[in-house]
């Protein structure tokens, strides 16, 4: 299970992963989401909140919240 911030380099690097990537990815980033979910293979666990329209990604207490009770290896 690895955790994915927003932005171009934490897209670069999901585009990074290898094609037989089939772990978990923890993320609050809608472009890095959408990324994982056309590869079709792992999971994609999303974090809640309110959508920021500069970043594309889900921000506030909410997403703190979501991910305050996960864990992740990276």
């Amino acid at each position: 299970t690895v955790a994915v911030d927003a932005g171009t380099t934490a897209y670069a690097c999901v585009q990074a992963l290898p094609d037989d990537f089939d772990g978990s990815v923890i993320t609050h980033s809608v472009p890095v989401g959408q990324l994982l979910l056309q590869r079709g293979r792992g999971r994609v666990v999303g974090l809640g909140g309110e959508l920021s329209v500069d970043s594309q990604a889900f921000v506030g207490p909410r997403t703190v919240e979501a991910i305050a009770g996960l864990r992740a290896q990276t």
